[in-house]
C-alpha cells in the first residue's frame, strides 16, 4: 500500500529515505526537523514502514500532518536493508540520503548534503551525536553503534553510518541485491574499487533511540550472525573455521575499541562508565552470533534486522 505525495512538477535535487522502525512520536520528531528545512530546498522525503501501520500507532495522523511526504508500506517481515532498497527504488533525486526515524537532523542538513555532493565522492556521511539518554542501556547502544562516528568525524574515513549517509544515484545502479541495501558490504566493494568514503562534519544528526534490553540483545546476536555469514559466504571451510575461532576473542576487543573511541573524543566518559556492563554483554551476544554465522550459516538472522 502506497500513499503518494502530490504530483511533483520536476525532479528533486535530493531524495531522503527514512526507514521507520519505532513509535509514531519518534518518527514525528524526525520529520519535524527534516521537513522544516526541506521546505526551503528541492527535497523529496519518503518514509518506508510496515504495511500494517494504522490509526493505532498514529500513522494516519502523521500522513495528514506531513502531506508532502511519500509514504511507502512494506510487509512486516522486510528488513532494514530491504526497506532501504524500496525507498531508493521509489525515489527520484540524483542524490539519495538514508536516515532512520530515530535521527533528528540539524537545520542545514539537506542543503549541506546537496553542496557536499557537488564534488566527486559518491558516498558522504556525517557525525552521529547522542540524544538525551537516561539509562546506561541507551548509552551502551549508542556507543556500540556510533562511537566511531562521534565528532570529530571528518575527511576520508574507513566507514560511514548507515543512518546518516547520502549517495550519488549513479553509484547505486546495480549494487543492490535481493537482500536489500547492506551499506557495510556495498561501501567495502566501492573502497576495493578505489572510491573513498567521506565524512562531512556539517551533516550532524542526533540519535534518539530507546530500546528494551531483550530487543537489543536479540539484535546484537542476529546482526552478528547475519554479518558473519554474509562475510564468509564464499570462503573455504578451513578459513571459515579459523575465523570462527577468532570470534571468541571479539568481546574484549570490541569493548576496548568502544572505550578507545569514546576516550579519544574526551566526551561522555561518565556515561561510558555507566554503559560498560551493557557494552560487554552486547559484545558477547554479537560474538556468539558471528561464531554461529561462520560455522552454521545465517539461520533466520538475515531476516531479523528490523
Amino acid at each position: 500500500m502506497v500513499f503518494p505525495a502530490p504530483a511533483n512538477s520536476g525532479v528533486p535535487e535530493l531524495s531522503v529515505v527514512v526507514v521507520s522502525l519505532n513509535a509514531g512520536a519518534t518518527l514525528a520528531e524526525c520529520l519535524d526537523a527534516l521537513t522544516k528545512h526541506a521546505q526551503r530546498e528541492d527535497v523529496e522525503i519518503l518514509v518506508v514502514g510496515h504495511d500494517h501501520d494504522g490509526p493505532e500507532n498514529g500513522s494516519v495522523a502523521l500522513q495528514e500532518r506531513f502531506p508532502k511526504v511519500v509514504w511507502l508500506a512494506t510487509p512486516a517481515h522486510y528488513t532494514v536493508p530491504q526497506r532501504r532498497s524500496v525507498g531508493i527504488a521509489r525515489s527520484h533525486g540524483p542524490i539519495v540520503a538514508l536516515l532512520e526515524d530515530d535521527c533528528v537532523v540539524n537545520d542545514r542538513w539537506c542543503s549541506n548534503i546537496i553542496a557536499a555532493h557537488r564534488g566527486s565522492p559518491i558516498a558522504i556521511g556525517g557525525p552521529v551525536e547522542p540524544g538525551n539518554y537516561r539509562t546506561g542501556l541507551d548509552w551502551a547502544v549508542f556507543f556500540c553503534e556510533y562511537s566511531r562516528f562521534m565528532p570529530p568525524f571528518a575527511g576520508n574515513v574507513p566507514a560511514l553510518p548507515g543512518n546518516n549517509v547520502a549517495y550519488k544515484r549513479s553509484a547505486l545502479a546495480g549494487v543492490i541485491g535481493d537482500e536489500g541495501f547492506y551499506d557495510v558490504f556495498i561501501h567495502r566493494r566501492w573502497q576495493e574499487r578505489g572510491h573513498t568514503l567521506v565524512a562531512d562534519p556539517s551533516l550532524v544528526v542526533h540519535n534518539t533511540h530507546s530500546r528494551s534490553c531483550a530487543k537489543t540483545l536479540r539484535s546484537a546476536y542476529h546482526h552478528g550472525r547475519a554479518f558473519a555469514s554474509m562475510r564468509v559466504e564464499r570462503w573455504r571451510l578451513w578459513r571459515r573455521s579459523t575465523y570462527a575461532m577468532g570470534t571468541l576473542l571479539l568481546p574484549p576487543l570490541q569493548v576496548a575499541r568502544v572505550v578507545r573511541n569514546v576516550l579519544s573524543r574526551g566526551r561522555h566518559v561518565r556515561a561510558l562508565v555507566r554503559a560498560l556492563p551493557w557494552i560487554a554483554l552486547f559484545a558477547a551476544c554479537w560474538s556468539w552470533g558471528e561464531f554461529l554465522g561462520c560455522l552454521r550459516g545465517p539461520g533466520g538472522s538475515v531476516n531479523e534486522w528490523r
